[in-house]
């Protein structure tokens, strides 16, 4: 079963960001990077990691994170991931759902969200609807010396 907790620790910060960099295909250390302590600690943002048990009471496993960032009333939801060996068994719709509830809790009456080709069909089954389409755009970096 997955239990899902707001990150506090610098240790649930490395976890969320090692799943959330595997899953996004970004370079691995980005999401630490931009994902501290003083991001924690901003007004309206919670950090959320899902774990699940292991066989013979070994450490619980981080394999799900969403991110709520709230916008007036807006509870904006983010970093939505499973680790690709925990896909198919409802993760990814508890961790949107933890997100939302944490939202309305702080007075949220809307959430949105951005989907991927993977999520889309699990949101609207959420009941999600399109409100606009947009095109991303990415440019490579270059290293400075």
């Amino acid at each position: 079963d997955l239990d899902i907790s707001v990150i506090q620790s610098d240790d649930e910060i490395d976890d969320f960001a090692q799943i959330a960099d595997a899953a996004f295909g970004m370079p691995n250390g980005v999401t630490r990077q931009l994902t501290t302590q003083s991001t924690l600690r901003q007004p309206g943002a919670k950090f959320f990691l899902g774990r699940v048990n292991r066989e013979g009471g070994k450490k619980p496993v981080a394999v799900a994170t969403s991110v709520l960032i709230r916008t007036g009333n807006v509870a904006g939801i983010y970093y939505v991931t499973t680790d690709v060996n925990y896909r198919g068994r409802g993760f990814g719709e508890r961790m949107v759902r933890a997100a939302i509830r944490a939202g309305v809790d702080e007075g949220c009456d809307m959430a949105c969200l951005q989907a991927s080709v993977l999520g889309r069909r699990v949101y609207e089954r959420m009941g999600f609807r399109v409100a606009a389409r947009y095109n991303n755009y990415d440019v490579p970096v270059v290293k400075r010396k």
